[in-house]
């Protein structure tokens, strides 16, 4: 009965302790800015915590669905590592796929080259092109009704502040170790607020002003940021795991040298947050200059 409570104490803390940092970094990355009118906001936060994720989601698993039919056609061109394979399979079956057992006789193929290689190309490329693209789903679909780019900017933010809290919901639930979830989804919460906001600014940018080459820019942007911080932590869970099982080389020695990549990234996230919003700041258009009629200008003089 204390463990059960235990453990659900870690979950609920996995969840809410990390959406009070993303009320300040979503906070700080929209401070002095517009968001619009509240049906507008209203609108993209709720297409950014409904639609957007069901849509990132279903592509994630068609294209990871796609990427495994290719990984087995090429495994069918290789009748020895076909069967190796063939006999593995078996093994799991017999032993049950959650058992340790399994887990050991899967740990020698799990650091492998081709499975590093392949795990990149889908968490650190694949994965950011889509997210980048849907995440302002909502900044989209309104881009005509926004007045500036500053307000796209807000949106933007507010829609990856959104899409990082539906993730956190989604870990939250398998999470052990709550102090770790916390720290990975701040970080990755500065980061799906940061690109969603450069996305935001530059969509807006390219409805109004026609600046296309502005927009693909910033796509490709926000994807080498998200890949970038995606490779990274996908190579600490590799080392981390290569460490785990006494592999030795030099994968299980970039633990270290990985963490400071990514404390560097953080940093790097959060000054281009803070400073892309005091330039937005200074695009916002001033109010119209109210007019006062002639009868009481002639009033006044009197």
């Amino acid at each position: 009965m204390q463990l059960a409570r235990s453990q659900g104490l870690i979950g609920w803390s996995c969840l809410f302790l990390p959406f009070l940092p993303l009320v300040v970094l979503l906070a700080l990355g929209t401070k002095k800015l517009p968001f619009g009118t509240r049906w507008q906001t209203w609108d993209i936060l709720g297409l950014a915590m409904t639609l957007s994720p069901l849509i990132l989601f279903t592509l994630e698993i068609l294209v990871a669905i796609v990427i495994l039919a290719i990984v087995v056609a090429y495994v069918m061109t290789q009748p020895e590592l076909a069967s190796r394979l063939q006999a593995l399979s078996r093994q799991i079956m017999a032993l049950g796929p959650n058992s340790k057992a399994t887990f050991d006789l899967l740990s020698p193929f799990l650091t492998q080259p081709g499975v590093i290689v392949i795990s990149l190309i889908y968490i650190a490329v694949l994965v950011p092109a889509i997210e980048e693209l849907f995440k302002p789903l909502g900044v989209w679909l309104f881009a005509g009704k926004l007045q500036s780019q500053a307000q796209g900017f807000a949106l933007g933010a507010l829609s990856g502040a959104s899409y990082a809290l539906i993730e956190t919901i989604g870990v939250s639930g398998q999470a052990t170790d709550w102090a770790s979830v916390l720290l990975s989804r701040v970080g990755t919460g500065l980061l799906h607020i940061t690109t969603s906001a450069l996305m935001g600014a530059a969509i807006v940018l390219a409805w109004r002003e026609r600046r296309y080459a502005r927009l693909i820019a910033t796509y490709f942007l926000a994807i080498l940021l998200h890949g970038l911080w995606n490779a990274t932590a996908t190579l600490f869970t590799f080392s981390s795991l290569a460490e785990q099982l006494n592999r030795g080389g030099f994968l299980s020695t970039l633990q270290p040298a990985l963490a400071i990549m990514m404390v560097i990234l953080a940093i790097g996230l959060f000054m281009i947050l803070v400073l892309v919003n005091r330039k937005m700041q200074k695009t916002i258009p001033p109010p119209p200059a109210q007019t006062i009629p002639p009868n009481e200008n002639a009033d006044a003089s009197g």
